[in-house]
């Protein structure tokens, strides 16, 4: 566990009844196991909410990838300070090689999960990473 302070909306009551959002910073922990701090819906388990399918098989091979051989993401691309990620090479290059992908256009259907799993707040990218939200 590390001490992480984070800025957030609070709703604050005044006398008089008026109701405004202030900032305030506040502390908080943020857990790490070794080396690696790997987003919470990494380790969750079924949900509603999951992406089924390609995506899903897609998803599965993302997590896997982090959590074996992901790296701290650099501060340009607007991950949580230690969050792990891959390059989004190697995330595709890992969906041909597993099959999961291919054909005549891969690049393609890389698109299109790529898609569907930013549209459901699964992965977030930034440069040419791709990571876990927390």
């Amino acid at each position: 566990m590390e001490d992480e302070e984070v800025s957030i909306q609070q709703l604050v009551k005044t006398e008089g009844g008026v109701t405004t959002a202030e900032t305030t910073v506040v502390k908080t922990l943020r857990v790490q196991w070794g080396e690696r701090l790997r987003a919470v819906s990494a380790l969750s388990k079924k949900n509603k909410d999951e992406v089924g399918g390609v995506a899903g098989v897609a998803l599965k091979h993302l997590n896997r990838i982090i959590s074996e051989t992901g790296t701290v993401l650099p501060e340009g691309c607007d991950a949580p300070r230690g969050l792990r990620g891959v390059l989004l090479e190697t995330w595709r290059q890992e969906l041909i090689a597993q099959q999961v992908i291919g054909g005549p256009n891969p690049n393609t259907n890389f698109g299109r999960i790529r898609s569907v799993l930013q549209g459901h707040s699964r992965i977030a990218t930034g440069g040419n990473f791709v990571w876990i939200p927390l």
